[in-house]
């Protein structure tokens, strides 16, 4: 769990990196046959706006599999090989982002009835508005989709290489913890060119009594591409229980599928939040 935690920490921490002043306000466009205005009202009060967390990335899109690799302990008894998730990634040209988290195999009481049902949530920074609906639909009657939509918004601009674009050896000590970060330079993953950095986290533990102290150190890479401006690897340079890999496969630069950005034709399109008849 400690390793865990320092290497969470270590995320959110480079989180910060290359933080700049936050945007002007960005007003939607006007609303649409497709983007209807009643999907823009709520009970903000007038004037208020709804941030983002960082800018849209514009001009690189892209499809790919995100691979999350959970290590198993040695000591839990099950086999050796570590347990993995794979859930899809895209983003087009004009920086509306999907994700799909797999959920498993489809059930009727405690059988697995059908194919792997996903979570969809797509993010259309142009119009403002975030649909979120299951693939396949699992509940009665027609398949409902939920939408949120701003008629403003901030957009707050990040360095998304999480520093490996500076490609500079730092150091730095915060409370018990030594980062020090090693730039690997140029690698191809996936077949395109990428920029790596190793972090290796140093964290001092508290003693037992009568005990010396102890230090636990992970080691850590992130592989960042310019192309597409993401990155496609981190995780630690030795699995370790409690800490997992992110990685990018099959991945395709170039325009996905216009249609993956909005529910299905199927779908009822509700306003998050509210009732459902």
């Amino acid at each position: 769990m400690q390793t865990l935690c320092i290497a969470l920490s270590f995320v959110v921490a480079s989180s910060a990196i290359g933080q700049s002043r936050q945007a002007e306000p960005v007003a939607a466009p006007a609303p649409t046959v497709r983007f209807p205005a009643a999907w823009y009202l709520s009970n903000r009060r007038p004037g208020d706006v709804a941030p983002s967390t960082q800018a849209p990335i514009t001009g690189a899109p892209y499809s790919a599999t995100q691979v999350t690799t959970y290590p198993i302990p040695a000591a839990s008894g099950l086999p050796a090989e570590a347990a993995s998730q794979s859930d899809g990634q895209y983003r087009d040209s004009a920086g509306r982002t999907r994700t799909e988290q797999s959920l498993g195999p489809t059930k009727l009481g405690d059988h697995h009835t059908g194919p792997t049902r996903k979570e969809i949530e797509v993010n259309d920074v142009v119009t403002h508005c975030m649909f979120h609906w299951g693939e396949p639909w699992t509940g009665q009657g027609q398949p409902i989709a939920t939408v949120s939509c701003f008629p403003t918004m901030y957009f707050s601009p990040w360095d998304t290489s999480w520093g490996v674009k500076a490609q500079v050896p730092s150091e730095s000590t915060a409370f018990n913890r030594t980062t020090r970060n090693q730039p690997l330079g140029h690698k191809t993953i996936e077949g395109l060119d990428c920029l790596g950095i190793r972090s290796t986290l140093t964290t001092s533990l508290p003693a037992k009594p009568g005990e010396p102290s102890l230090t636990e150190q992970v080691v850590l890479e992130r592989w960042w591409s310019p192309e597409i401006d993401e990155v496609i690897r981190f995780g630690p340079v030795t699995p370790r229980p409690g800490v997992p890999t992110f990685e990018l496969n099959n991945l395709h630069p170039g325009e996905p599928d216009a249609a993956l950005f909005y529910p299905p034709a199927n779908y009822r399109i509700v306003r998050d939040g509210d009732p459902v008849p």
